[in-house]
């Protein structure tokens, strides 16, 4: 049987030192154990054998060597390692936590079968401790190190209930063995399975907290310098704001008006000559006006701008898109949502916060990714107050849309438009309220943009899916 250096078996060779009657000192046998090179292998009887001959008295040969091999049986056996399945570093964690009903640690038991050849050890081990408390007699020796380390991995992750059930002289044995010898032995070598002892004279699973918090300095340490390497969703992320950040500054160089960045302040100069105002109109906190009223404001400006159009198209109020689908399904034409939302905080200087955004009814796009979009990274964008709406816009939720924006000539609304309607130029009509809810004008994708340079407006634009 080999042994790993560095690893749960090198204890069992500090075990050894751990017992009173073994002349040699926890100093040398922690040296053996710890300084084995990593992949280094060793026979975990040599092991033995070198604290063996350092006993005083020594044990019976014939029986040291029989519970040697009997320790070599239980090392090599893996019906604990079958009952934990992949789940054996998530229960090492568990068990280190002092967790002990953690539903995976329930099915971990209820899987576990002891083999034939660990039901025959603990059952020869059951009938040793019969006649005396320890494998090698009134004090513990090196039979009982050795056979414990072997059974104590198990023992300490499983429960000696469960690796020992038909065996309850050997859980005794178990328990006593480990809060005296090996769990301390263990934490001689750096190990904390097992956790730390306790009075009771049980296997306790409680970690110790001061070796705990040494840990955890020690790893901060480590890895105060160093730089995390992004995983595949950060990578992906990364990939497709710098995919929406292209889109959108070409979509706003593509609308043929001053550039227009999403992410930058609002150009001074403003298309057609259009200057703001000092206040907004006062006719906006009139609010929504009546259906003819809009409809011949509305269609008047587009033929003053030459902007070609369909409609009006009158029909029931649509407060909502779904509403808005089932008016108009006769009608030559997309509908679309108009979202007029704000941003938490300002991006930059001279930002207003307030947005018009225009987009196909069957676009989708999230309130987070429109905020990378529109340049505010993390700043969140909600929905607008319906006082704002009325005050900039001069309407009121269900009647926006993109001809409200003649309602604010102190240009502090800015504008994004969906880049599927831009780009669908003179091949597709889309459809807007007139300022009241109750109709719809039909004004080609490629015009939109001409309707809100009208108004004195720049436009940026943004995709969604």
């Amino acid at each position: 049987m080999n042994i790993q250096g560095n690893g749960w078996h090198a204890a069992a060779v500090a075990a050894c030192a751990a017992a009173a009657d073994i002349a040699v000192s926890f100093t040398e046998a922690t040296q053996l154990a710890v300084t084995l090179p990593t992949g280094t292998t060793v026979e975990f009887g040599d092991a033995v054998q070198f604290f063996a001959g350092k006993q005083q008295p020594a044990e019976n040969a014939a029986v040291l060597t029989e519970n040697l091999e009997m320790a070599n049986t239980i090392a090599a056996d893996d019906s604990a390692a079958s009952a934990m399945g992949t789940k054996a570093s998530l229960l090492i964690t568990l068990a280190n936590m002092g967790v002990q009903k953690n539903a995976v640690q329930t099915a971990a038991r209820a899987a576990f079968t002891p083999s034939a050849a660990l039901a025959a050890a603990l059952s020869k081990i059951e009938a040793a401790l019969e006649a005396k408390p320890f494998l090698s007699g009134v004090h513990p020796g090196v039979s009982d190190f050795v056979v414990g380390a072997a059974l104590y991995h198990g023992v300490a992750i499983l429960g000696p209930a469960t690796v020992m059930a038909a065996a309850p002289r050997a859980q005794q044995w178990i328990n006593d063995l480990a809060v005296q010898h090996i769990s301390p032995a263990f934490e001689v070598v750096g190990t904390s399975l097992g956790g730390w002892t306790r009075i009771g004279g049980q296997v306790d699973r409680r970690p110790n907290p001061v070796r705990t918090a040494a840990a955890a300095d020690a790893a901060i340490e480590l890895n105060r310098s160093y730089k995390k390497k992004e995983n595949q969703r950060q990578k992906e992320r990364a990939a497709k704001k710098a995919e929406l950040a292209a889109s959108s500054s070409k979509g706003a160089a593509a609308t043929g008006g001053p550039a227009a960045s999403a992410a930058g302040a609002s150009p001074v100069e403003r298309p057609f000559g259009v200057q703001a105002t000092a206040t907004q109109r006062a006719e906006n906190k009139d609010g929504v006006p009546q259906l003819q009223d809009g409809i011949a404001r509305v269609t008047s400006a587009l033929n003053e701008w030459g902007v070609t159009h369909t409609g009006p198209f009158e029909h029931e109020p649509a407060t909502d898109v779904a509403k808005l689908l089932e008016v108009s399904a006769s009608f030559d034409g997309v509908p679309c949502k108009n979202l007029f939302v704000k941003a938490k905080k300002a991006k930059g200087e001279g930002d207003s916060r307030m947005w018009l955004v225009v987009l196909r009814h069957d676009t989708t796009l999230n309130m987070k990714d429109l905020a990378t979009q529109l340049g505010y990274g993390k700043i969140t964008i909600r929905f607008g107050d319906a006082k704002s709406l009325l005050e900039n816009l001069g309407t009121a939720q269900g009647h926006v849309s993109p001809f409200a924006l003649m309602n604010d000539t102190k240009l502090d609304v800015q504008v994004a438009l969906d880049e599927a309607i831009v780009q669908a130029g003179a091949a597709e009509t889309f459809l807007f309220h007139p300022l009241v809810n109750a109709a719809c004008v039909g004004v080609k994708g490629g015009d939109l943009g001409t309707v809100v340079q009208r108004t004195g407006h720049t436009f940026v634009t943004v995709k969604g899916e």
